[in-house]
């Protein structure tokens, strides 16, 4: 793009939330049944807790037990 006969570069910066603290970068998948499934679901939502957040915290907590 030229503005003011100067050829300025196209930059975007990517939109969205800042990161706090370290940045997930790592993605875990794994397969549970439907029952495990309606149990998590069911406490995240009294929690108000995302899944993600449920799931790091319960490995960190069975990390600190040891």
């Amino acid at each position: 793009q030229k503005l003011g006969g100067v050829e300025m570069e196209a930059t975007k910066k990517k939109m969205g939330r800042p990161v706090i603290g370290k940045p997930k970068t790592v993605e875990i998948k794994t397969r549970i049944d439907e029952d495990l499934e309606e149990k998590v679901r069911i406490y995240c939502e009294e929690k108000k807790l995302t899944r993600s957040d449920f799931l790091r915290n319960a490995i960190n907590r069975e990390l600190n037990e040891k």
